[in-house]
């Protein structure tokens, strides 16, 4: 059970990090920060920030269901 909840919260991470554009390079952002409206990157992030928060929810459960197991 665990091993699932492990696995859904490391996948909210990724999403996250997709979201928010960690694996681009420096001239990619940049392009992309000129061609969004404001609008759109706080949509972005806004999503990005939930699916990390729930990632983080996700591991700390696995975490806690480890130790009690």
């Amino acid at each position: 059970m665990e091993g699932y909840t492990f696995l859904v919260g490391v996948t909210f991470l990724i999403i996250a990090g997709i979201i928010s554009g960690v694996g681009s390079s420096f001239e990619q952002q940049r392009m992309n920060f000129e061609t969004e409206t404001n609008a759109e990157r706080t949509k972005k992030h806004k999503y990005s920030f939930w699916f990390f928060i729930l990632g983080i929810i996700f591991i700390i459960a696995s975490v806690f269901l480890f130790m009690v197991r």
